[in-house]
């Protein structure tokens, strides 16, 4: 083998940095980790990686940014052109996916309560160890919060009302009890009217009666032929009043001719 010759302080940097990328390319893929934040483009293995995978947090120690930051300079849509050498052979949908999942885990990790709802029922993350982009199982109680706010509740809806059914003797006795009513209605409004007519009538014989009165009280003292023409007007007067007397209280007596 030829001696390497002596090169300056930045050729022999260069030189190193091309013998450490040559020495992990050799290696293979079984014995590098899961997750390495040193390598080329980093990213979990699995084909369902979850938060703590993509970021590189445990779950028992608090969460760093750190990772974050280098993922989102790595895959960020606005940088592909400049890390084109680094993300080789990735195409640019898998790019934005990859950086879509770095800032959904992001967003769970560094919300307790999110990151607490995930750890311990598995929610908010959209990958599932059952396929990918299944969105999780909920459990039995955030199934029934979501059929409780986001379906149409009963008390929203109007309730259909069940028909209510009579026995046959309840109706008969319903008509039965308006027939009546509507009877004593119509006899009630009949009597009125035969009290109004009657009270009409004799209203009209007392009008008679008091100018039959006054025309014999001119009359009184009169000649003959005078009290001739007062005979027939009692007359007139006993003829009408005849049909009634116990109204006017005439003595039909009285009906004679003294001259």
């Amino acid at each position: 083998m030829a001696p390497l010759f002596k090169l300056p302080g930045a050729s022999q940097s260069v030189l190193k940095a091309q013998q450490r990328y040559l020495h992990l390319d050799r290696q293979s893929p079984q014995s590098c980790p899961a997750r390495h934040l040193h390598d080329t483009a980093p990213w979990p293995r699995g084909p369902h990686p979850s938060p703590h995978e993509i970021l590189g947090a445990e779950p028992d120690k608090p969460y760093s940014k750190r990772n974050f930051h280098q993922l989102v300079k790595l895959y960020h849509p606005d940088l592909h052109g400049v890390n084109e050498t680094s993300m080789a052979g990735i195409s640019r949908a898998s790019r934005l996916e990859r950086y879509r999942l770095v800032v959904e885990a992001h967003e769970i990790l560094s919300d307790p309560q999110k990151r607490l709802l995930y750890e311990k029922y598995g929610l908010g993350w959209t990958l599932s160890r059952h396929g990918a982009r299944s969105t999780p199982r909920p459990s039995y109680a955030a199934r029934g919060y979501r059929q409780h706010y986001h379906q149409p509740s009963a008390e929203a809806a109007p309730e259909r009302q069940m028909p209510i059914f009579a026995s046959n003797a309840t109706i008969v006795i319903i008509l039965i009890a308006m027939a009546m009513a509507g009877a004593i209605v119509q006899l009630e409004r009949a009597r009125k009217a035969q009290w109004d007519f009657k009270v009409r009538d004799i209203a009209l014989q007392e009008a008679i009666t008091r100018d039959l009165e006054d025309l014999a009280l001119r009359l009184e003292g009169k000649p003959r032929d005078t009290r001739i023409l007062e005979f027939l007007a009692r007359r007139e007067l006993n003829s009408r009043t005849s049909r009634d007397t116990s109204f006017f209280g005439f003595d039909p007596n009285e009906n004679i001719c003294r001259h």
